[in-house]
């Protein structure tokens, strides 16, 4: 017979706990050549009814002392904005500003990861930098995207002019 006490279950319950906490919530990230300020894609809530969280972005303000601001109506709708669409292993989700990249949302090593093809290889997607002429409407002059190789572990990078 299998005897269960008190301190048993604490430990359980810190494992479990400590398992959730160690998903990181953000998915990847853009830079910019403009300024240091960051937008960060992270993982929202999960409701009750629904398979997987959402998604959702927000500036880092590093050159305001790296206070959070969600982003304003035609960042979400151009440049940094997204569209999510649920599948049955994770969730797609299509950058305004990069339609050609298909970032998947799905498990990897128990926590949900974004991955994207890079070189031609799926990789675990951690930065996106942008490199944009100046100006009131700035437009995109070329992409570097990174991320690592899920099996290998190796870097990868990859440059795209649209």
């Amino acid at each position: 017979m299998l005897r269960v006490t008190g301190a048993t279950i604490a430990v359980l319950l810190a494992l479990l706990s400590s398992t959730e906490a160690s998903c990181p919530a953000e998915l990847f990230r853009i830079t910019r050549s403009t300024n240091r300020n960051v937008v960060v894609y992270e993982l929202g809530e999960r409701a009750a009814t629904a398979r997987w969280p959402t998604v959702r972005a927000s500036w880092i303000l590093v050159e305001n002392g790296g206070r959070r601001q969600d982003l304003n109506f035609l960042e979400r709708s151009r440049a940094y904005g997204f569209d999510v669409v649920d599948g049955p292993d994770g969730l797609k989700v299509t950058l305004k500003a990069d339609r050609w990249g298909e970032i998947l949302v799905r498990e990897h090593d128990g926590c949900l990861r974004a991955f994207r093809r890079i070189q031609g290889r799926e990789a675990l997607l951690e930065r996106i930098h942008i490199e944009a002429s100046g100006g009131l409407l700035p437009s995109v002059k070329w992409l570097d995207v990174f991320g690592t190789d899920p099996r290998t572990g190796e870097a990868l990078r990859e440059h795209i002019v649209p």
